[in-house]
Parts: structure tokens; sequence; C-alpha cells
């Protein structure tokens, strides 16, 4: 069958996907957290630094973003709407973990007099992560961690998703991005991966990566009608994804087949988890916490440590907060979010 019949419905494993995709992110940031900087996870080690499981699992984000923000927009009828739902999407919860980081965290775990962390600049300057803007340190917190001072490091990836979320709206809203016109844009992106393959940076790779990601997902809805998503076809792409990984192509493999991967697995896997988050989205939640929940962890088990115990430890803990937040936080700001467009539309 093909992506546009199968993603008519929720009945798909996007959501059990993202969740595993969070417990991945945290598996992969717990080995550096635990032994060093200088210590990374298999596939790091083996494509120097260019991708990660970490990064796998961030790759499926992006490129599920692409294909339902896309499927949104035709459901959005002004900017306003559409970009107050992506408001409503990624800042509470942003504002949750940036809050409590400096208010709590920081006094708590600071190696400063208290007095001087609440009358230092950068305990303030922390706070401008609530607009996207990435600052990793807080005066006197984790200095002394064997991964100095970064209280948490994933919230980069914001600013690209939201970078994300403008290009989609205004190819949308200019009629520029349809069947047609999404063809004469794969020239385009061909110059650009061959840019970052030239370019060899594992630092900008990890930043366009995610943005060419997006931008298949937004052309896997564009073309939904022409995708066939098989078993046969799957497995195909499985075999040379990991060819290409063996081969040090990782950039290649993530983007020429990591994406037929993952809508098969979401749409057209024969077993469906639908129900899987019927409870609630935590995996957003989980990728916020992740991070300054392991520094904590390492911080008091007094440096190094075991990274899987590490890794089994965080994840338990974040998905406690990931459920803290989403509770607290998401559902109530979402009830508030929906009595107002009701109001208005009535």
């Amino acid at each position: 069958m093909y992506l546009s019949e199968l993603s008519k419905d929720r009945n798909n494993n996007l959501d059990i996907m993202r969740f595993f995709a969070a417990v991945c992110v945290i598996i992969s940031h717990s080995i550096p957290l635990s032994k060093g900087e200088e210590y990374a996870d298999f596939i790091s080690v083996y494509t120097s630094g260019s991708l990660s499981i970490g990064g796998i699992a961030v790759g499926i984000f992006f490129v599920a973003g692409g294909f339902l923000i896309s499927k949104s927009m035709e459901r959005v009828k002004t900017a306003k709407d559409f970009f107050s739902s992506r408001c409503i999407r990624i800042f509470p919860p942003l504002i949750f973990v940036i809050l409590i980081s400096v208010f709590v965290l920081g006094p708590v775990l600071t190696q400063l007099p208290l007095v001087s962390y609440f009358i230092n600049k950068n305990t303030y300057l922390y706070l401008i992560n609530m607009i996207l803007i990435p600052v990793h340190a807080l005066p006197g917190v984790f200095e002394n961690n064997i991964y100095p001072e970064v209280v948490n490091g994933p919230l980069w990836t914001l600013p690209v998703e939201f970078i994300c979320y403008i290009l989609c709206f205004l190819a949308f809203k200019t009629k520029f991005f349809n069947k047609k016109n999404y063809l004469y844009t794969i020239p385009l992106a061909t110059v650009i991966c061959a840019l970052v393959l030239y370019l060899n940076n594992s630092f900008f790779t990890s930043v366009i990566r995610p943005v060419l990601l997006f931008y298949i997902g937004f052309g896997m809805y564009v073309l939904r009608d022409y995708i066939k998503l098989s078993a046969k076809y799957n497995f195909l792409a499985i075999i040379i994804f990991i060819l290409l990984l063996v081969m040090k192509c990782d950039f290649l493999a993530m983007i020429l087949i990591f994406p037929y991967i993952v809508f098969y697995l979401a749409y057209g896997c024969k077993y469906k988890f639908s129900n899987f988050s019927r409870y609630g989205e935590f995996s957003y939640g989980m990728y916020l916490w992740g991070w300054p929940i392991g520094q904590t962890v390492c911080m008091f088990a007094g440096g190094h440590m075991n990274w899987i115990l590490n890794a089994v430890i965080v994840s338990v803990i974040a998905i406690l907060f990931g459920v803290i937040s989403y509770y607290a936080i998401d559902r109530n700001v979402n009830k508030i979010y929906k009595k107002i467009m009701a109001v208005r539309q009535s």
C-alpha cells in the first residue's frame, strides 16, 4: 500500500518510535556524561563522530516532524494559528525545564555560595534558552563533572526545529511546494549534501542533517501518493543502510535510506501500537530532562560511573519527569489553548 493510504488515520507507530528515540538519546548521552567527552557510542566511534545512536534517534524526530507538520498545514488557515500551535507544543515544557534548572537545580547543585550564584549575570543569561538561543552553563553547576558545565546539551536542536517550521510554513503558503516544485528543489538539496560530504565536518553535518531530514519528511508528504511501503522494500532498505554505515557513508545512509525505514516502521509495519500514548505523549519531556538528570546522577555518583547504570537510572527518572511535564504542563496548556480557539471560532 501507498503512504497516502496508510497515513490517513492515527493507526501508526509514531508515538512508540518517538518514545524509544528519546530513550536512545539518553543512552547515547550516558556514555560521554559517565566516562568523559572523548567517549561515545559504537556508531559514533566507527563514524568518527559524524553519527551516533542519539543522532539516529534525533533523525526520527525530524523526518517524522517534517511529514506531520506538512500534514497539519492543510488544516491551518493563518500564520497565527500555525505558529501558536507550534509554540504551544515547544515552549511550555521548555520554559518549565529552564526555570527549574535556574531556580531549583542550580541553587542546589552549584559550587558557588548561593548569593554569588544569584547575583551572577550568567545565571540569568541561561534564561534566554527560553527563546531558543542556546546557553549551556550555569555558574558553578556541574563544573567538576567529567563532562563539565553543560547543563542541557540537546537544547541546540530546538532552534533548528523552529527554523524548519518557518521554512515549512513559507513553502506551503507561497504554494512553492507542490509535487512539481518539490522535485525542482532536489538539485539544490543534492548540492547541499555534496557540500556536507566535501567539508566532512562533524558539527556542520550534525546541524544540516536534521534540516535535510525534515525536508525529506516534508517531501514524503508531498509525494505520498507515489511512495509504496512494503516489507520487501524495507528489508532491502535496511540492508543498504547497514552497508552504507559499514562503508562509513553514514550521511548518505541517513539522507537516502533512513526516511523510508522510519515511515515503513511507522505506517507500513504489520504490527501497530497506536494505543501506546493513550495516557500521554512523554517523549518531548524525556528529551528535555534526560541530559540534566544524567549530569546530576553523575555528580552524585562522584564523577565516573558505569554508563549502562547511568542510562538505566536516567531513563527511569526521565520517564517520570516526562510524565510530570505532560500532566502538569502540556495537557493543561493544551486545554487552555483549545478553549481559546473554540471561543475564537464561535
